[in-house]
């Protein structure tokens, strides 16, 4: 490659960085209606290679790719809360039409093989800036928010399944719910991760609309399988330990509802040859999917502390 382009540097809060990221958005108004585009495969093809660059440290290298669709690689320094910590984040130019999201890694994480998730981050209120928050408290390895509100496109997905979620009708998922299409940068992200990084876990934050006879957080794994392993009974009880009012159902013990059978990252992580159309064949117990009740949990600083803590105690007994 010719032209080499290196990477933009910032530095300040990533929390608040991220949180105008989701402030200005794409949502579902008329003069924002339709703004989310669906990716060329060409396009997602380039985006994978950079994010492949990224994780191999070659950030000029990524740079100059991302150059191609219009994106741009960023070495961030978080000065808030005195830690210094360097962040790398690929994101659109602010030319750019393109509303694919931000992906970022950590550059020094202490959880090697979790990647936080938050495809819904104005529809399911709170669960972008949830995202972020939690993404630094744990210090992850990497963290990706969908750059438009889920119902931001009328164009349906190609992908099986339907909703009641964008106009109380039965109706199949749109171009611009990441975690319903494979042709998205979600889908591609997360399939670049899980060929890179070993053991890969995924751990991605919903919200519901809670009614009396529910519980405040559903969990699951993408699908009611009894798992290889028990981290989500892990999960659950770091939860407990730290909010005994809490109510938490799980999917394969509880039979709950809500599980996320047609989340194609889901069905991706759980072995499934057709994320788009076919569900998962397995359960790894690499795929979280967390349904959350707005006000205790979503809206509540406290939960989020809580939700970090348990996060921590669960995955950080598998790290090297």
């Amino acid at each position: 490659m010719s032209n080499i382009s290196e990477p933009l540097q910032e530095s300040g809060s990533l929390v608040e960085k991220v949180n105008s990221f989701i402030d200005d958005m794409p949502g579902i108004s008329p003069r924002y209606k339709n703004s989310y585009i669906k990716p060329e495969l060409a396009d997602l093809e380039i985006y994978q290679r950079t994010i492949e660059q990224m994780l191999s440290g070659n950030l000029s290298l990524a740079s100059s790719i991302a150059d191609s669709i219009d994106f741009q690689v960023v070495i961030f320094t978080d000065t808030s809360e005195n830690h210094n910590r360097v962040y790398h984040i690929l994101e659109k130019r602010e030319s750019s039409n393109k509303h694919w999201g931000l992906f970022i890694l950590n550059a020094a994480p202490k959880l090697k093989t979790l990647f936080i998730q938050s495809p819904h981050p104005k529809f399911d209120t709170g669960t972008g800036k949830q995202g972020i928050w939690i993404f630094t408290k744990t210090e992850a390895k990497a963290f990706y928010v969908s750059g438009a509100h889920r119902s931001n496109s009328d164009s349906p997905s190609d992908c099986g399944g339907t909703t009641t979620v964008y106009r109380d009708i039965s109706e199949p998922f749109r171009i611009s719910d990441q975690a319903h299409s494979v042709q998205s940068p979600l889908q591609f992200a997360t399939k670049t991760l899980n060929s890179s990084i070993n053991n890969l876990m995924v751990f991605q934050l919903h919200g519901f609309q809670k009614m009396d006879s529910d519980p405040y957080l559903i969990l699951s794994n993408g699908n009611e399988i009894v798992p290889v392993t028990n981290r989500l009974e892990r999960l659950k009880k770091h939860l407990l330990e730290q909010d005994d009012s809490l109510t938490i159902d799980i999917a394969h013990i509880d039979s709950a509802f809500l599980i996320g059978g047609t989340n194609v990252q889901g069905r991706l992580i759980n072995g499934s040859p057709d994320p788009c159309n076919i569900p998962g064949t397995s359960n790894p117990d690499r795929f979280f999917h967390l349904e959350q009740e707005k006000y205790k949990i979503r809206e509540n600083k406290a939960f989020w502390e809580h939700l970090s803590n348990a996060i921590s105690l669960t995955f950080s007994s598998e790290e090297d």
